[in-house]
């Protein structure tokens, strides 16, 4: 054997654990946008998926039953995922500063 067993955690490279490790200190507080992160991947995912839908349409005139299916989950996640940032948001501590939450001015005494 030519490598050590702690090189590797059941045939993935060590290494690959401590990459993602790096990326997750890079990344911080992940849990802080999520939210956005579900609508905008899934959002790609839905144009990707309505990009293959209308080329099999388009220029193969064929529709696969699988591929349809796909694009369903696909639309149900997206929309899922935008049920989810509506509801965080409406959930979350604003910071904006309304008017009634405007600092009142105190005159100073003379």
């Amino acid at each position: 054997m030519s490598e050590a067993l702690t090189e590797r955690v059941l045939v993935v490279p060590a290494a690959v654990f401590q990459r993602l490790g790096y990326f997750q200190g890079f990344c911080g507080n992940v849990e802080r946008y999520l939210p956005e992160l579900l609508v905008g991947l899934t959002g790609l995912a839905l144009l990707f998926t309505l990009g293959l839908t209308a080329l099999e349409v388009f220029v193969i005139h064929a529709v696969c039953r699988y591929c349809l299916i796909s694009a369903a989950i696909i639309l149900v996640m997206f929309v899922l995922a935008v049920s989810y940032l509506r509801a965080a948001n409406r959930h979350a501590p604003s910071t904006e500063v309304g008017p009634s939450e405007t600092p009142q001015r105190i005159a100073p005494k003379v």
